[in-house]
């Protein structure tokens, strides 16, 4: 048995180590210890000190703005839960045509499309509510008949007058001389 450097009996048949009062900083009836991570620290310290957020000793996660555990092995980029728009878990998305919509945006989602599909087209329902202009091969209200029905019956006969459909008129006749609603006749 010896006496150890904290002036207690040890070894032989004591059934004591060599300085086992001695702390982690070898200081005699000291209240260091080793953390967590197997770190000397003084008494009072947080035992997981030396782990980041993720739960790994000296890692590089940290919290984010959004209140999350990001970087270092957790496989997630900071702020991550962020929408379009900046706000935490909000529910702004980018849309079909790039334009951050939803949320707290304002910007109807998908809005920006015409109605052939064209993102900032210039396509618009016409007057028979066709899609009309932009790239939709379709020019506006040239579905509207002379009478101003859409997908109407009417047309413009050979004198000029809009006839047939819904107009009630009856198409000009030519007599047998050529002339247009004339008198002339086979006898």
């Amino acid at each position: 048995a010896i006496i150890d450097e904290c002036n207690i009996c040890t070894e032989g048949n004591t059934g004591l180590d060599t300085n086992y009062m001695q702390d982690c900083f070898g200081e005699c009836f000291g209240t260091a210890f080793l953390d967590n991570c197997n770190v000397c620290v003084d008494e009072g310290v947080n035992p997981d000190a030396n782990k980041d957020c993720h739960g790994d000793c000296f890692g590089d996660a940290i919290i984010d703005e959004c209140d999350d555990c990001v970087g270092g092995t957790t496989g997630l980029e900071e702020n991550y839960s962020k929408d379009c728009e900046g706000i935490c878990y909000g529910y702004a998305l980018i849309d079909d045509c790039g334009v951050c919509s939803g949320g707290s945006t304002d910007h109807e989602y998908n809005s920006d499309f015409d109605c052939n599909g064209d993102c900032f087209g210039y396509a618009f329902l016409d007057d028979c509510d066709v899609c009309s202009n932009g790239n939709s091969n379709h020019f506006p209200n040239s579905d509207i008949d002379c009478n101003g029905d859409c997908f109407g019956d009417a047309y413009l006969d050979n004198c000029d007058d809009c006839v047939g459909g819904e107009s009630g008129i009856e198409e000009c006749e030519e007599d047998c001389a050529g002339d247009i609603n004339g008198d002339a006749y086979v006898d």
